[in-house]
């Protein structure tokens, strides 16, 4: 109904949708989905929702690993219980500033504990 108004009390406007009220974004957790392009999944995930995907790497010494998760932004104000790439299934988690936090500190954590472990991959 507002979405397509045009006119108020005989005033011109333009109506749009808010752009970060109504968004969300959400963590997915998986490996295949990680090792496709960003531009993959967000054409691949348009139908669902998906706007925009961030493929979440932690830097081991010099070279950067991709991590089996991915940050989804989603065109509603709440995120999807799953996504369906190809015949899998895959729940959507909440994302927010301190599940990313965490996820750093976890990770900084691990590696502090495992300084000599040359493969982080084989943690998750």
């Amino acid at each position: 109904m507002l979405l397509g108004m045009t006119s108020l009390a005989d005033v011109p406007v333009k109506v749009c949708p808010h752009r970060s009220l109504n968004s969300c974004k959400g963590v997915v957790r998986s490996r295949d989905l990680a090792r496709c392009t960003k531009e993959e999944i967000i054409s691949e995930l348009k139908s669902q929702g998906v706007t925009d995907a961030v493929i979440i790497s932690v830097k081991n010494g010099y070279e950067r690993r991709i991590i089996n998760a991915v940050i989804l932004s989603f065109s509603t104000p709440q995120p999807p219980q799953h996504v369906t790439v190809g015949y899998l299934r895959i729940p959507v988690g909440l994302h927010s500033k301190s599940t990313e936090m965490l996820s750093v500190s976890e990770i900084r954590t691990r590696q502090v504990t495992l300084q000599g472990t040359a493969d982080l991959c084989s943690l998750w």
